[in-house]
Order: C-alpha cells, then structure tokens, then sequence
C-alpha cells in the first residue's frame, strides 16, 4: 500500500520552510511539492474526482513515503468556487481528496487567527498590494475571522482519517522551539529528524516597513499595479524590507489587527 501524507495547510504557519529547509532533507521520503505544479493543481481544483487517481499516481513512489506538501490545498482562495460558503468548500474539497488518498495520513499547521489575517496582507503588500488594510477586506472579503475558523475543519479532518492519523502543529511552536517542533514532524512521519538550517524565510514587514511598502507600490508595476511606472524590480520593499540581511534593530515591531481599525 503506498504510504501518503498531505501537509495541506494553513498559509502563513512556517510551510515554507518546511518545504524548502527540512521536508527535502528526510531520508526515504519522495517530497512532492512546487516542482510538481501539475499535481498541486489537481488536488487543488474544486473539480477534483476519483478519475484523477490515475494523474496523481504518476507521481508516487510505492518503495518511499510520499509527502505532498501544499498549504494552498486547505483553501485555493484565487478560484472563485471557494470563495462563497468557504466552510462548506474545504469540507467537500477534502471530502473528495479522501476518496482518491482513503489512507492518508494529514499535517496541518494552525496559528492565531489575527495573525493569519495581518500574514495575508503583508503578503498581498508584498506582492504589490496598494490598497489600505480595510479596502484590502472589502475587495477580499473571503479573508475574515469567520473564514479563516479551523476549529471545525480540524473535527472534520480526525473523523475523516482518523484521529492518529492528523498531525496539528501550531506556528508558534516553531517559533519557541524548532528543533522540538521538528522531532514531532519526523515522528508522526517516520523518520529520523536531518541535520538543518533554522533560518527564516519570507520575512514578514514590520508595521512602520508595511505602511512603507504599501506606499511604495504605487509607483511599481505589479500584476496588482500594472499602471505604475518603474520597474517591479526594482522596488525597495521587496529587495530591501524583506531581505534576511536587514538589520532588526531598524525592523520595528510587527502589525497587529488593531493598528488598521
């Protein structure tokens, strides 16, 4: 029986230095992540049925354990079918990845919900977001508290593959203790932890750098400002603001919910 775990969410909880700095280095494990855009897509698309086995075995390797790592699986926000009821399309979304992966075994991260939502608008300042934090919830609505809830989805993911089978990990416990965090991950997975680099990746804006950003934009083109004038990049905000090599003491201190009210 070919052995199979989805790390299928949420965005914003370390996923991506999981993918880049720890999940490629387990031994034994054939890592199936963005190289293999075609098969993202399909466990991505609402459209997903059990006749799309056959596309996504292609894929698999029966003597390692395969590890398909996607945060976007949780919740494919740019396709609108996800965007009404959201609940209720990531219950039915999963439902049918079930049906393809009936023994999966499921990591999903979580983290504080107001952070998940200051995370989404740092990312689309970052990706050349011009709008004010309330306009940014008005154009995106499908960002809210109310769909950003995990709690039942959780219930969902344990009665659908079983309790032993679901891995919860919280984002804050990378941040407290990675290499603890990390053992828990290799143990639910089955293999001995690797020797690797605790760096960060896709730092985050600090608050004065996000309100810096955002004003920058305007005069970049991006595929959300194409009528700016200068060159994407070529843009402060991206090649200075979230380079590693920025100095902390300068960052300031990270947005909160309350600083947009």
């Amino acid at each position: 029986m070919t052995d199979v775990i989805l790390h299928i969410g949420i965005q914003g909880t370390g996923t991506t230095f999981l993918q880049e700095e720890i999940f490629p280095k387990l031994e034994g494990v054939n890592m199936i992540s963005k190289r293999e855009m075609e098969a993202l897509e399909v466990l991505r698309s609402p459209k997903i049925c059990i006749g799309d086995q056959e596309k996504l075995i292609a894929y698999l390797k029966n003597d390692k354990i395969n590890l398909i790592s996607d945060e976007n699986i949780w919740w494919y926000h740019p396709d609108p079918w996800f965007q009404s009821n959201v609940h209720q399309r990531r219950i039915e979304h999963i439902d049918r990845i079930k049906e393809i992966f009936p023994d999966a075994r499921i990591i999903f991260g979580i983290r504080d919900i107001d952070e998940l939502i200051i995370s989404s608008y740092n990312y689309y300042v970052m990706i050349g977001g011009t709008k004010r934090f309330k306009d940014f919830q008005k154009e995106f609505p499908f960002y809210s508290k109310e769909d950003f809830r995990y709690n039942d989805y959780i219930g969902h993911l344990k009665r659908l593959f079983g309790d032993e089978n679901v891995y919860i990990y919280d984002y804050k416990e990378i941040k407290m203790g990675v290499n603890e965090c990390i053992k828990g991950f290799c143990d639910f997975i089955g293999v001995d932890v690797p020797v690797f680099e605790n760096r960060k990746r896709n730092a985050s804006h600090s608050l004065w750098q996000l309100r810096a950003a955002r004003f920058l934009n305007r005069f970049f083109r991006s595929r959300l400002n194409p009528k700016g004038f200068l060159p994407e990049g070529l843009n402060p905000q991206v090649i200075v603001f979230r380079s590693r090599f920025f100095p902390k003491r300068l960052r300031g201190r990270n947005p909160k919910v309350g600083d947009f009210l």
